[in-house]
């Protein structure tokens, strides 16, 4: 079993699953599949790419089209 998963809140492996599949998911994407709103999947988003698990693509700090893939 992979290390850094036993440390993931479910949240988050949830949301690697999908990465894997579909490569890249935007915002609201991430909001529905987590079933909570866009801002407290930003929240999550932004601790996510603090622990170094996923990076964010986009051409602003404010880019409504950013999305995110593994790291």
């Amino acid at each position: 079993m992979d290390t850094l998963a036993i440390n993931l809140q479910s949240w988050e492996n949830i949301l690697i699953k999908k990465l894997k599949e579909k490569n890249q998911l935007g915002t609201t994407d991430i909001a529905e599949l987590w079933k909570v709103t866009t801002r407290t999947a930003r929240t999550r988003l932004r601790k996510m790419m603090e622990k170094g698990i996923i990076i964010r693509i986009g051409t602003s700090a404010k880019d409504p089209y950013a999305v995110f893939k593994l790291k």
